[in-house]
């Protein structure tokens, strides 16, 4: 997913679009129930301040900053904007914990799948050794919502390791060492948390509690997370990714609640099925918490509005698009499969 994001940049930018970087949108203007352009924040990077669009206005951000803060309850039915804010987060959140490291992991001689060698580190679940386990963390995080009680060795997590990506796609660019994440570990969410939302973020020490705990679960795999061999330890608490990315509210990818009725064709609300924000012509919803189908489908999510732009006359593709296999025209705009026109 990295190299394609990048190989989308690369396109966008030959095609002639400006990315415009340290510009946060702290308002999507709006006029007569239309949407017009964006206006940045004060600090903003960019000069002007006001950009207004040519054709449309798309929200790639969460679905509850843009609608409880981007547009505001004065463009908004009140009840509509209600629903908004009664969609739940409480889906899980996830510490993420990288590891710099001089060497590459290694198993300890347990885990390995084979006994040749060299026999590389490689994706890593753990801990599922019975359903107890399972049941523990889960009570403790969806349950009580506290921050986890159950010792290093029965902790629950997956990890992505430096082994798994390809050579000529290193994520770390120091020569001779390695970046392994993240380790993902399931925590409640910061604005559930009983114990408040920085339940997590209470200072220096607490940084230092965790990061222990994460090295100490780590290593009832690895052989070689010691102090000769760890260099760093990056920490993103959920609480911290909230602040880092307004499309990671409530510290998940997930965006919302990991439930039917929030996930898959009922994500989130019937009326934003097609990417479209209801009495606001001219703005679309471009992120997973707003739009079908979720659970980190995200390319999916760009892939079907574009079925949308197209119904609306504001993207005209050419040779090389085509329609999903269940991709249904509505009725009265432009059909989005080729040549078929207006239905």
């Amino acid at each position: 997913m990295h190299g394609y994001y990048h190989a989308i940049f690369r396109c966008t930018i030959a095609n002639g679009a400006t990315i415009r970087t340290c510009c946060p949108v702290e308002e999507i203007l709006i006029e007569h129930g239309r949407a017009v352009g964006v206006r940045l924040r004060d600090d903003a990077t960019w000069g002007n301040k006001t950009i207004y669009a040519n054709k449309a206005v798309i929200s790639a951000a969460h679905i509850k900053p843009t609608f409880l803060k981007l547009i505001g309850p004065k463009h908004l039915d009140a009840g509509f904007l209600q629903r908004i804010k009664n969609l739940s987060l409480k889906g899980g959140s996830l510490y993420m914990t990288h590891f710099l490291t001089k060497e590459e992991l290694r198993y300890r001689p347990q885990f390995k799948w084979t006994n040749e060698e060299p026999h590389p580190f490689a994706v890593t679940f753990y801990c599922m050794e019975n359903m107890e386990i399972y049941w523990k963390n889960l009570e403790c995080v969806l349950g009580r919502q506290q921050n986890l009680d159950v010792p290093p060795e029965e902790a629950m997590w997956g990890l992505v390791s430096a082994q798994t990506y390809a050579p000529t796609m290193p994520q770390c660019t120091r020569e001779g060492y390695h970046i392994n994440g993240p380790l993902f570990m399931m925590v409640p969410t910061p604005e559930y948390n009983i114990d408040g939302t920085l339940a997590m973020d209470s200072g220096s020490e607490d940084t230092k509690k965790w990061d222990e705990y994460m090295r100490k679960t780590l290593s009832c795999v690895v052989e070689n997370i010691d102090d000769d061999n760890l260099v760093q330890i990056f920490h993103d608490s959920p609480w911290e990714q909230v602040f880092r990315n307004t499309g990671m509210l409530g510290g998940s990818w997930y965006g919302t609640r990991c439930d039917r009725d929030e996930w898959w064709n009922e994500r989130p609300l019937q009326e934003l099925a097609r990417y479209r924000v209801p009495d606001i012509e001219g703005l679309y919803l471009c992120h997973q918490s707003a739009a079908h189908p979720g659970g980190l489908c995200l390319m999916a999510v760009g892939y079907n509005l574009m079925h949308i732009l197209i119904e609306d006359g504001i993207a005209e593709p050419g040779d090389w698009w085509y329609e999903s296999p269940w991709y249904i025209p509505e009725e009265g705009k432009i059909s989005a499969k080729p040549g078929q026109g207006k239905v």
